[in-house]
C-alpha cells in the first residue's frame, strides 16, 4: 500500500478512499 495516495477529496497521506 502507498503511503502517499490522493484518492479522495483531501490530501492525506494515509489510506483514505
Amino acid at each position: 500500500m502507498p503511503e502517499e495516495v490522493q484518492h479522495g477529496e483531501e490530501e492525506v497521506e494515509t489510506f483514505a478512499f
